[in-house]
């Protein structure tokens, strides 16, 4: 890849994104340079999707972690006063959302 300027993100440069993302930068930038518009689909991420919680971590997403955490603990609350069983449809929805969004979350970091 080269360093002139990159239209995949935000008017940043190469060099920058490289610096932000880390050593998956070329992953990330291919799959931003492909989409026609990255800020809407940027493909599926399967890290993103089976690592969950621990992959927002882990790219130092740690607002949306603590967000998850929160409805995590919320839904632990209503489970434990209610007899409504949320907790396998709403991880299977996050997980599911998170690989459609995974590649897209790292640029609104």
């Amino acid at each position: 890849m080269d360093n002139d300027k990159s239209d995949a993100v935000q008017g940043l440069d190469d060099s920058q994104i490289r610096l932000f993302v880390g050593k998956n930068a070329d992953y990330y930038l291919q799959k931003w340079k492909a989409s026609e518009d990255p800020n809407k689909s940027a493909g599926w991420n399967w890290s993103s999707c089976l690592g969950g919680f621990f992959w927002l971590g882990y790219r130092k997403m740690y607002l949306h972690a603590l967000i998850i955490a929160g409805l995590s603990l919320i839904i632990n609350l209503i489970e434990t006063f209610t007899a409504i069983n949320l907790r396998q449809s709403i991880n299977i929805g996050v997980l599911i959302l998170l690989g459609a969004c995974g590649n897209n979350c790292i640029t609104s970091t």
